[in-house]
């Protein structure tokens, strides 16, 4: 299982480090958002044994004052178990605890409401529509800029599959992935507008993004469920919780 729970953290490490500047902090890598200060995109990993990591708080700390971001966490629980009572005795607490799922090949089970149309997104298509969905199936209320358009055409010419959920025409849900080297990847952002809940669109699209996943010799899709009622939609295609992942950030 650790072996297991490491190449999930090195995924995640390679997919940021093709967008995020990689900043080598014993025993911490920070991955570093050029342009966007958004949490997701700025943060620290573990990265080797923590035995001075309470020491290299202070250089941390720095390298993301530097660079105008706030100090943010994120790790697999089961792999660095002391890490939370380091932070905390330094005052920093976690903030977001989200089960860890994976969904092997053997155990996919394809699910499609016959209802729902399911398709990839293209740079032809409405990428601030695209967005926005993001946005609000997150409860994240905020304007999209031109910005976040042009940062989706870029994520989309460097290979990422993005996929919409369609009910009677209307955006529903999105969702996507990033091909990896490695074939382990992480199903991210996958939301659903309020309005078209309980229809089983996140449900469908999870499924389109694992079963492309596995077609093109994928080894393994994993996720970070949002909470319990995302848990059970995922577990319904055969995703199982492993793991905890957890994110704290310094206030």
């Amino acid at each position: 299982m650790i072996e297991l729970l490491q190449s999930i953290e090195a995924s995640v490490q390679q997919v940021a480090a093709e967008v995020c500047t990689l900043i080598q902090v014993p025993p911490f890598v920070a991955l570093i958002h050029p342009a966007d200060p958004a949490p997701w995109f700025n943060y620290a990993m573990p990265v080797a044994p923590l035995n001075p990591a309470a020491a290299n708080l202070p250089a941390l700390r720095q390298v993301f004052q530097q660079h105008q971001r706030q100090l943010r966490f994120e790790w697999t629980r089961e792999l660095w178990p002391e890490l939370e009572s380091m932070l905390k005795a330094a005052g920093i607490k976690v903030d977001h605890s989200n089960p860890q799922m994976i969904c092997p090949p053997a155990q996919f089970k394809p699910y499609h409401n016959p209802t729902i149309e399911l398709r990839w997104l293209t740079t032809a298509d409405d990428l601030g529509l695209y967005r926005q969905v993001t946005r609000l199936g997150f409860g994240d209320y905020s304007a999209i800029g031109q910005a976040d358009v042009d940062s989706l055409h870029e994520a989309l010419n460097a290979g990422w599959r993005y996929a919409m959920a369609l009910i009677e025409g209307e955006l529903a849900a999105v969702g996507g992935y990033k091909p990896t080297s490695s074939g382990v990847v992480e199903l991210v952002a996958i939301a659903t507008l309020p309005v078209w809940r309980r229809r089983g669109a996140a449900a469908s699209l999870t499924s389109f993004l694992v079963a492309d996943h596995y077609a093109k010799a994928g080894k393994l899709a994993f996720l970070f469920a949002a909470d319990a009622i995302a848990q059970a939609t995922y577990a319904k295609i055969g995703f199982q919780h492993i793991a905890t992942h957890l994110a704290a950030t310094e206030e």
